[in-house]
């Protein structure tokens, strides 16, 4: 090979490394800007959050709210607290474009309940989360607890596994 001819090829290959270690520095870079931000968020005071929330987020909160102080009999001594703890997670995913909707998915969906009846020898009124799984970060099979409540008061928790995803950072 020409020594000319080399040193072109060699300098197209320094320039195509350099081309895709900018692109990965870049990449890097924003990451970690969304990791700041994310953590900045995260510090915030609930009232700043709910601040924050999109409308369809805020609907989402009310429902909620309406819920578990008109449906399961809490107080909102009891819920506000609850909530404000999850705030951080909606805020942050709701950066995403994800909705909070689609970040707690209804706890009936994941639970097949046409079998539970003959056995408990009552319907079901309701499927709720009893612990939700951790949405910290990608996780084939986080664990979780749904409760199954029946019409004559009876109740079963079931574990469930969900896949969390982690929308890419970038």
């Amino acid at each position: 090979m020409d020594p000319k001819d080399q040193n072109k090829s060699e300098n197209t290959e320094a320039a195509k490394n350099s081309t895709v270690g900018n692109a990965q520095q870049e990449k890097l870079k924003k990451a970690h800007e969304q990791n700041a931000r994310d953590e900045e968020i995260k510090k915030m005071s609930p009232k700043e959050l709910r601040n924050k929330l999109s409308n369809k987020n805020q609907d989402y909160i009310f429902r909620l709210e309406k819920f578990l102080t008109e449906d399961q009999n809490y107080t909102m001594d009891q819920v506000e607290p609850a909530i404000d703890q999850i705030l951080p997670e909606i805020i942050v995913a709701q950066r995403k474009g994800i909705p909070a909707s689609n970040l707690y998915q209804k706890a009936s969906k994941l639970v097949n309940t046409s079998d539970l009846t003959a056995d408990h020898n009552a319907k079901f009124s309701s499927v709720d989360w009893q612990t939700l799984p951790s949405l910290d970060k990608a996780n084939a099979n986080a664990s979780a607890t749904v409760r199954i409540n029946f019409t004559d008061g009876s109740y079963l928790d079931v574990p469930v596994s969900v896949n969390v995803i982690k929308v890419d950072q970038g």
